[in-house]
């Protein structure tokens, strides 16, 4: 073993016992502080593994502390630099936006995708995390405009035109999303979540027709304008309950960058401490075909026109 190794294994177990005490304020501000020696020695490699291996352990322990990841995650983003490292600068920074995504910070998420394609307007990867920031702010315009430039470099890449067939989905575009997804299918049949994906686009297609030219049509018609107002996609607040694992369609395609959702008890801020987290961010879900029927039965039962709800702020 070398002094190098030697070393480096030494700042890691004094990192685990930090975190296995639960001391995660602690834990970050020792990465820091030697991620900065490191800085200083020039050793900007070094500093990259002390900030990474704390990110790992609070990956193990299933720690969804979004601040630690983030303040961890902008000096590893600083120490690409050094290193002049731009493939790794853009991966670091499209983490970075993803934890600032977790935390409910979007303009920092979006910062941060913007950066990424600052250094390659090419990477598809950054391309799609700005297209996915975007479309959490409701920027849908934009969002699309992204995706097609990111097409435009690679055409039939299944990860974009995956992401862009669940934005349209959640805007509830439902028939464009399906056309997309299908797409996916003929170039890449067994992608993740693909069967789902299509299943539940037809459902929606499927009961939009039947609510529209079904039996009880007629009793439906004077609330056709109601209807137009109704949003496809409900948002819901994310539930409180540390063992919720509600994710959304736009998070599906962050596995490999997010830490998996917890299956048991996980370390979480404090209520009163913990920032509220915007309901885009909580979770966009299409309506089951069961809660647009009873959403519908609902509507008719009232004498007033329906108002569809204000969406909460972005905060």
């Amino acid at each position: 073993m070398t002094v190098a190794d030697s070393d480096e294994e030494r700042l890691r177990n004094q990192i685990e016992e930090l975190v296995a005490r639960r001391d995660y304020d602690a834990a970050l501000r020792f990465a820091v502080r030697e991620a900065d020696h490191a800085y200083g020695r020039q050793r900007y490699a070094q500093g990259i593994d002390v900030l990474k291996a704390l990110i790992q352990l609070l990956k193990d322990q299933q720690v969804v502390l979004w601040n630690i990841y983030i303040g961890a995650c902008q000096k590893i983003v600083g120490l690409d630099n050094q290193l002049g490292d731009k493939s790794a600068t853009i991966r670091d920074l499209i983490e970075l936006s993803r934890y600032c995504i977790k935390d409910g910070d979007f303009d920092k998420a979006l910062a941060a995708g913007n950066s990424a394609v600052s250094i390659d307007a090419r990477s598809t990867d950054a391309l799609n995390q700005k297209a996915r920031v975007l479309a959490y702010r409701r920027d849908y315009a934009q969002a699309y405009k992204v995706l097609d430039q990111s097409l435009g470099v690679s055409p039939q890449n299944p990860r974009t035109l995956y992401l862009k067939a669940s934005i349209l989905g959640d805007n509830g575009k439902f028939a464009e999303a399906l056309t997309m997804f299908e797409q996916v299918r003929m170039s890449e049949p067994s992608y993740p979540g693909l069967g789902k994906a299509i299943a539940e686009m037809r459902r929606q297609i499927d009961w939009k027709v039947k609510t529209v030219d079904g039996p009880v049509s007629g009793m439906r018609a004077s609330h056709s304008s109601e209807l137009d107002r109704v949003p496809a996609i409900q948002r819901k607040a994310k539930s409180t309950d540390p063992d919720d694992t509600t994710r959304n369609t736009l998070e599906t395609l962050e596995d490999e960058a997010v830490v998996a959702e917890p299956s048991g008890p996980v370390e979480q801020l404090s209520t009163a401490a913990k920032r509220v987290v915007p309901s885009e961010a909580a979770g966009l879900t299409v309506m089951s075909p069961e809660e647009l029927r009873l959403a519908s039965l609902r509507r008719e039962q009232e004498p007033e026109a329906f108002t569809a709800p204000a969406s909460p702020p972005l905060g």
